[in-house]
């Protein structure tokens, strides 16, 4: 980036931050959840409304997109942060904690709508010298709990349409603010639902013969689904299969007559995934039958796995190193097991998606945490990388 653009970015930067700061905090207190950001909807859309910043609210129900104009011929630019909060209990001691009881911004979101709003109030000043027309996507529901996720609904409802390149980013306690960490390729992995119903007989537990017992298919199941892992994929291709919740029977002393089983499966490979599906359809259903009951399997295909451009992932990384040194600029070595609806985005748009860092060394509280929280330094990070990535030539 050329000195007097430097400059003037860095001065259009500090002009915000407090009210990018006051901005995170509001929505700290006030989470809102999946497609239900309203009040988070109406907030940008005032701050956007007295910035002059051309904006769409309900967007996806709940989310907004703004634009900022350009004079420039480059190709049209996104960024994208995410509002939508979790279903967790805050337990911090934060003077802007939570104001919800069952409400959380657990997994930063607010940090990102932060960063978001930040980069959108700033562009809208340098906009003079943007090469193309940037749009600034606030997305509900990348938590779900519904499907298809906010950034699916963005893109069905045809909001980034023309758009060729996109960007986004996510808070890390694994990381220090100040750093970025970045990776070509797969990023994060596809996240599939799993639902698993077995249907056996009741009976008296002192008369086991005289029924089916769901819950002993149901734990035969799990214990033999994890072949599909270590006998049925390549020890080199990563993925992991795991059930978390189980409902079975009613009494202590009756046979449970039915069993359902959640759980998710992440991979980054396509055929992994499909193989790997049919297997565990065709698993319950051999077990199942192998005890004379029946299974029921519910697959619901969530999120895409994070494949990041190899041309926007270059560019990110020679934009990070030249604005905040090479030290800075972390390659990461592995993709991450976690899931992330910007793959929505990504599977129509070449677009990059990074980690930021906000530990301030002695902070790591891991994401989803009901004592999650950041160094806000790290905001004036993300607003500053988000707007210079935008302002880039290479459009």
């Amino acid at each position: 980036m050329e000195e007097k653009l430097a400059a003037l970015l860095e001065e259009a930067v500090d002009g915000v931050m407090d009210e990018v700061i006051a901005f995170r905090r509001q929505l700290h207190r006030r989470p809102e959840l999946g497609f239900e950001t309203f009040e988070t909807m109406e907030l940008i859309s005032k701050i956007l409304t007295e910035a002059g910043i051309g904006h769409k609210t309900h967007c996806a129900e709940s989310g907004v997109v703004a634009r900022i104009p350009s004079k420039g011929s480059g190709h049209k630019l996104a960024l994208r942060g995410d509002i939508d909060a979790l279903p967790v209990t805050e337990q911090t001691s934060l003077p802007f904690a939570s104001e919800i009881e069952g409400r959380m911004h657990a997994c930063g979101h607010d940090n990102h709508a932060a960063i978001a709003l930040g980069s959108a109030l700033v562009l809208n000043r340098l906009q003079g010298r943007l090469p193309g027309e940037t749009l600034v996507v606030f997305q509900p529901a990348e938590e779900g709990p519904t499907l298809p996720t906010g950034a699916r609904r963005i893109m069905a409802e045809g909001h980034l349409d023309g758009v060729r390149e996109i960007y986004g980013l996510h808070v890390s306690n694994e990381l220090m603010v100040g750093q970025i960490g970045y990776r070509c390729g797969n990023f994060m992995a596809s996240a599939d639902m799993l639902n698993v119903k077995f249907t056996g007989k009741a009976s008296h537990a002192a008369y086991p013969h005289k029924g089916v017992d769901a819950l002993l298919v149901a734990c035969r199941f799990v214990d033999a689904v994890q072949t599909v892992v270590s006998r049925m994929s390549d020890p080199l291709e990563p993925i992991v299969i795991s059930f978390g919740r189980m409902i079975a029977g009613e009494a202590g002393n009756v046979l449970a007559g039915e069993a359902q089983l959640w759980g998710t499966m992440r991979t980054y490979n396509k055929e992994l995934q499909r193989r790997a599906l049919a297997a565990i359809e065709q698993m319950a259903n051999e077990t199942a039958a192998m005890y004379g009951a029946t299974a029921e399997v519910k697959i619901t295909q969530a999120i895409g796995s994070v494949v990041n451009d190899k041309r926007t992932t270059q560019k990110l990384e020679r934009v990070a190193r030249e604005l905040l040194g090479e030290e800075q600029v972390v390659a990461l070595e592995n993709p991450s097991m976690g899931g992330e609806d910007f793959s929505g985005y990504l599977d129509a748009i070449p677009g990059t998606f990074y980690n930021l860092g906000t530990s301030d060394g002695v902070n790591r509280e891991p994401l989803h945490s009901s004592t999650f929280d950041v160094d806000e330094r790290a905001l004036r990070v993300g607003v500053r990388l988000m707007c210079a990535l935008a302002l880039d030539p290479e459009r």
